[in-house]
């Protein structure tokens, strides 16, 4: 008679891949943090993006629908720090937030359902907050090609809550994107690699609520930036107490 036994994935917080559990073979392996995105191998799989105020860090459980057994355990995810791409089956998974080191859900036990990742697709998962303070999510597929030789290449993802704004790069003053919202994202730009300064504007307005400044945009190198915070935290249309900031994010390095 056949025994199925389930396997169990955990990803610790520097992201190493480790295999826990009786499948045959030698109880798993480990595979280097950064492996997956920075050679010319083409990352495939889900990653997860974190940003609430609090907790500090979080453990994600993600499950996998099919109820087979087969689970990955994300251990520590910081935030701000975004997870390496995890290689898992294609399929239907829903992931469970967790402070970490604890099984306390975070407020309103946090939970996201109906993500699907095909095969050889690539995903973000994003887990920031609303105005209110309260958690919200957004799945993004991961368009990943390599850059023209020399050539750099980015994208921006507006995860900050409050007032619309504008995104300028400098020092030529262009304007790159009107008026972003909440869970809103630019095309990925290419452009030759070298040092970059952006800033982040209310919609319409000269006043700068974020600078972006002496970014290195490497040849070679993909990446993502992501938005967050709150253009108006007091509510009072004021942006001068805004607390909008940036990650930036390596998405892949084609060696």
């Amino acid at each position: 008679m056949a025994v199925i036994v389930a396997a169990l994935w955990v990803v610790t917080a520097g992201g190493a891949l480790i295999g826990c559990g009786d499948d045959g073979g030698d109880g798993g392996g480990e595979q280097d943090a950064g492996e997956s995105n920075t050679t010319s191998t083409r990352p495939e799989g889900l990653r997860v993006f974190y940003s609430l105020a609090t907790p500090e860090s979080v453990d994600i459980t993600l499950i996998d629908n099919n109820d087979d057994g087969n689970t990955i355990e994300l251990q520590g995810v910081t935030r701000n720090v975004a997870t390496d791409y995890n290689a898992i089956p294609a399929g239907d998974y829903r992931a469970i937030f967790l402070v970490s080191g604890s099984q306390e859900p975070l407020r309103g036990g946090t939970s996201v359902n109906n993500i699907t990742v095909g095969d050889g697709e690539t995903w973000t998962l994003v887990l920031t907050e609303d105005e209110g303070g309260d958690p919200v999510h957004q799945m993004i597929q991961d368009e990943l090609t390599a850059p023209g030789e020399n050539s750099a290449r980015y994208r921006f993802v507006y995860r900050a809550s409050g007032p619309r704004a504008d995104l300028y790069e400098l020092p030529s003053g262009a304007l790159l994107e009107q008026g972003l919202a909440l869970g809103q994202l630019t095309l990925y730009t290419d452009v030759v690699g070298g040092t970059y300064d952006f800033e982040v504007r209310p919609e319409g307005l000269n006043q700068v609520i974020h600078s972006i400044e002496q970014v290195d945009l490497k040849p070679g190198e993909i990446y993502t930036f992501f938005i967050v915070g709150n253009g108006d935290p007091n509510g009072d249309g004021n942006s001068v107490d805004s607390s909008v900031d940036h990650v930036q994010v390596l998405d892949w390095r084609v060696d």
